[in-house]
């Protein structure tokens, strides 16, 4: 400002203002009317800078004390997955927004500054980490996340920084210190969802009886339903994999000294694995008609801690067998990937007898 004979923030014109927005190169990244305001309906109601509308999930005195209400505003949406902040950037006389957002079903994170975004895959993500997200080095937006799985909640702390100067900022408020969020249950019992591939690949233009699907249509399949992140990369191998490969005829694989009732896979496209705690099994699925794509399943009993752990590809849901009826059917889903279900019949508290029906 001073290159400007400006004495200070509240001096600056409007063709100032409008001259700094392109100079910090802003005007590539904001939209060109605000997106946010202090007296809209989400800022406005605001109580020491915070519309906390989560109230049963993401209590307000578990939030970061916000220091200038009068310069950023935040709102928790009432579905408790979006992190809202709203600044204002007195210099160029515009509102920016950030976002934050949370999908818990699909583990990933979107970070959004007004128009530029950032997602994280929270399945590869390396939990206690900063992420780190910026709009041309003006507006800072810094993350750092923990996983408490059996609480299923996130610990979250999130600084939001508004800097005209590398080492000098303006705004610096640590919005999230220590705060727990409530991840949402997600329904894996669904099944399918109504999907069908063969109206996915009519949709695309494709013969709906097309098989098998290319790599490129195998994956545009997995992304347009949002599930690329959860498949292994590589998938699992029933040729390549000690474990798998040295199964028998039957198609498994046990060293499990007094094994459960296995049911025969001969000839089938699944081989699977029986360890030698024989409360457990893991399988590799081909699915021929994704190019050759193979899923890996597995169930896994605790007798002791009293639960059942099912994995799909990366994906694990955990059950705790005190609510858990057994001799019923349970499904168990990732989406379009697959579908299989564990017939539970309970004996002993030492052994869990199983069939895997696929």
């Amino acid at each position: 400002m001073s290159a400007q004979s400006i004495a200070d923030v509240a001096s600056i014109t409007e063709v100032q203002a409008d001259s700094l927005y392109m100079d910090l190169g802003l005007d590539h990244f904001m939209y060109n009317t605000d997106q946010c305001n202090f007296s809209d309906a989400t800022y406005g109601p605001a109580t020491s800078g915070w519309n906390n509308e989560c109230l049963s999930g993401i209590p307000t005195s578990t939030l970061g004390n916000i220091s200038n209400p009068a310069e950023i505003r935040c709102h928790i949406a009432s579905s408790c997955d979006q992190i809202s902040c709203c600044m204002y950037l007195a210099p160029v006389k515009r509102h920016v927004e950030t976002v934050t957002k949370f999908n818990f079903c699909r583990y990933k994170m979107e970070a959004r500054i007004d128009k530029l975004k950032d997602t994280t895959d929270l399945l590869d993500y390396s939990w206690g980490s900063s992420k780190e997200f910026n709009l041309n080095g003006v507006v800072r937006w810094k993350m750092n996340l923990e996983d408490l799985v059996v609480q299923r909640k996130y610990v979250a702390d999130l600084q939001i920084q508004v800097c005209y100067e590398a080492a000098t900022c303006t705004i610096s408020e640590n919005v999230l210190v220590d705060t727990k969020i409530t991840q949402s249950v997600c329904d894996w019992t669904t099944g399918l969802q109504g999907f069908g591939l063969s109206t996915w690949l009519t949709n695309q233009g494709l013969n709906a009886a097309l098989d098998p699907l290319s790599t490129f249509q195998k994956s545009e399949l997995l992304k347009d339903h949002e599930i690329e992140n959860m498949m292994q990369s590589p998938s699992c191998s029933r040729t390549t994999d000690p474990i798998y490969s040295a199964a028998g005829f039957d198609g498994w694989n046990s060293n499990c000294t007094s094994p459960p009732s296995l049911r025969n896979l001969t000839g089938e496209a699944i081989t699977c694995y029986n360890p030698s705690i024989c409360s457990a099994a893991k399988c590799c699925l081909d699915v021929s008609r994704l190019s050759g794509q193979s899923v890996e399943v597995s169930l896994v009993f605790s007798q002791c801690r009293n639960y059942l752990d099912i994995t799909v590809e990366k994906i694990t849901v955990n059950h705790y067998l005190h609510n858990f009826t057994f001799g019923m059917l349970y499904l168990h889903s990732v989406f379009v990937v697959v579908v299989f279900g564990g017939f539970v019949s309970f004996l002993f508290c030492s052994f869990f007898p199983f069939n895997l029906r696929f």
